[in-house]
């Protein structure tokens, strides 16, 4: 396991940072110790991908992930639309040597789904539950099976990120292992995207044999280092005992400065990497103010 950035934590900050070129981007990670990223699409031309990437790998920064915004649940009227814009990033990925595509799932023309009904819930209540998550799945081979074949020639995975409703609901899941078994398609676990422990749990149990990366999602933290409502050293240590060697790749959400975010949560995956191996790590808490940091990659 190893530490990555993903550029959505430095969203707010990114017109400052990069806007002279990608150095600022490669002095964080360099700062971090991280030589992996994860590259937004709203940060950078299709054009310019290719380019990017040789210009990061020649500064020792490797893109492993890029994260466009393609639906593989899909209304019926989007599902063409869905499938060539897949195809087109799985190209692009392959042409510039990336080796995983962030695909999201998105409710299609489905309520958004919740957890399943309690065990004591009305048998009608489970069929029409079970019914509806039938049909997503269904609904969502019409994108997955297409993009499946073009992802398995070109040898390019796609990674189904954790991002609430479908994506998020262990139900799901298992279905979509179940249909699709190549190792071409699998998960990014978000620690964050659930909206209670016990499907967050139950989910990551679904998909820790199949998950390819993870987005080390990030709100805040208390004194220690450890963030206030997400158990990061549980998920290692289940990754870790599951036998997953990906990226933790930073994904600062909070209310603080990004770069900030993204430093304290690299300590905390840190640190939860070394308890999950039984190591010790001494988190570090202590950092720059958000100013004296904007201030020293914006220069």
């Amino acid at each position: 396991m190893d530490v990555a950035l993903n550029t959505y934590s430095v969203r707010n900050e990114w017109d400052q940072l990069a806007k002279k070129g990608l150095d600022k981007i490669v002095a964080i990670c360099n700062d971090m110790g991280v030589t992996q990223l994860e590259w937004l699409d709203r940060h950078f031309e299709k054009e310019e991908l290719a380019k990017g990437t040789k210009h990061l790998a020649d500064c020792g920064i490797k893109v492993f992930a890029i994260g466009p915004h393609v639906h593989l649940l899909a209304k019926p009227a989007e599902v063409n639309k869905m499938v060539a814009d897949g195809k087109e990033w799985l190209e692009l990925a392959h042409g510039a040597g990336v080796g995983h595509v962030r695909f999201q799932v998105g409710d299609g023309p489905l309520p958004r789904a919740f957890a399943p009904p309690p065990d004591d819930a009305d048998q009608e209540d489970k069929d029409e539950y079970g019914g509806m998550i039938g049909e997503a799945v269904e609904l969502s081979a019409k994108v997955i099976d297409p993009l499946l074949v073009e992802a398995e020639k070109l040898g390019v995975n796609i990674a189904i990120e954790t991002h609430h409703s479908y994506s998020s609901n262990y139900v799901y899941m298992k279905l979509v292992n179940e249909r699709w078994p190549s190792k071409n398609i699998g998960w990014i676990f978000d620690i964050g995207n659930y909206p209670t422990d016990e499907e967050r749990w139950t989910s990551l149990d679904v998909i820790k044999k199949r998950t390819y990366y993870v987005h080390a999602k990030a709100y805040d933290f208390d004194g220690n280092g450890f963030e206030k409502k997400l158990d990061y050293p549980k998920a290692c240590k289940v990754l870790h005992d599951a036998g997953f060697d990906g990226n933790w790749s930073i994904e600062f959400e909070g209310k603080m400065n990004g770069i900030l975010g993204a430093f304290r949560t690299s300590e905390l995956v840190r640190y939860s990497i070394a308890a999950a191996q039984g190591k010790a790590y001494t988190m570090r808490t202590s950092f720059p103010s958000e100013k004296d940091l904007i201030g020293k990659y914006k220069q």
